[in-house]
């Protein structure tokens, strides 16, 4: 029987400094590869240089995620009806940059990024 977890849970974790995830982090479930969701970060999150992939869920959902900084130049992939990268009802304080977020169906009708940037001061 196959376990149907995420490849890192840190739901409600409170991390007092940075959090940086690389590497290649791979997942098959329908809540997300690493899941970050009502996560509070004191500094940064840093996803550059990593790979994330997950054909049944987003690569990261971080859903109500509170963090000063985002980077999250890593490369996600999540299907198409999901998106790659979940940060509904993000808190993202400072600045936050993303790139190379896809899914497997180019003309798929949801964004492969999932959320909203910070309105321009």
């Amino acid at each position: 029987m196959a376990v149907d977890v995420p490849a890192i849970s840190a739901s409600h974790a409170t991390i007092t400094h940075d959090l940086i995830i690389a590497g290649r982090v791979m997942g098959s479930t329908a809540i997300g590869t690493v899941i970050l969701a009502n996560a509070s970060i004191g500094g940064y999150l840093d996803c550059r240089g990593g790979v994330f992939t997950n054909d049944r869920g987003p690569a990261l959902h971080a859903d109500g995620l509170t963090t000063t900084n985002a980077y999250l130049g890593g490369d996600f992939t999540g299907p198409a009806e999901l998106g790659a990268v979940r940060l509904l009802g993000a808190s993202i304080g400072a600045s936050w940059t993303a790139t190379a977020a896809s899914s497997p169906t180019p003309t798929a009708p949801h964004s492969p990024l999932t959320g909203s940037p910070p309105p321009a001061a």
